[in-house]
């Protein structure tokens, strides 16, 4: 039981590790945008 919780909380944080890269690519798109017009 300890190590299927410990399972699923290093697939939480991996999860979420790849949302926060996501959102900090997005957020370069958008300044390379800005940085455009």
């Amino acid at each position: 039981m300890l190590a299927d919780d410990n399972h699923t909380a290093v697939t939480r944080a991996q999860s979420l590790s790849k949302q926060s890269l996501s959102i900090s690519e997005m957020q370069r798109h958008y300044a390379k945008a800005e940085k455009a017009c």
